[in-house]
């Protein structure tokens, strides 16, 4: 990450097993402003997210995947 960001988020996590995984971020009026889907995705996941285009503010960054879902805040500065 960093969080706060000026829009650069850098994304990371490890997978364990293979699983269809969706990225959201949506901001505070709860639309989605960024979306993405993958599939069978295995191991480490790292990917870089420019969401300089986005107005400052907080919005939430949530990962939904078959087994489970998590949800945290991002700021843009």
């Amino acid at each position: 990450f960093p969080n706060p960001t000026d829009g650069i988020v850098n994304l990371q996590f490890n997978t364990g097993d293979a699983f269809n995984y969706e990225l959201n971020i949506y901001d505070l009026a709860g639309r989605i402003v960024y979306s993405s889907k993958n599939t069978k995705l295995n191991g480490e996941f790292i990917t870089v997210l420019d969401l300089s285009y986005l107005p400052k503010g907080v919005y939430q960054l949530n990962v939904k995947s078959e087994s489970g879902n998590a949800t945290v805040k991002l700021i843009l500065q």
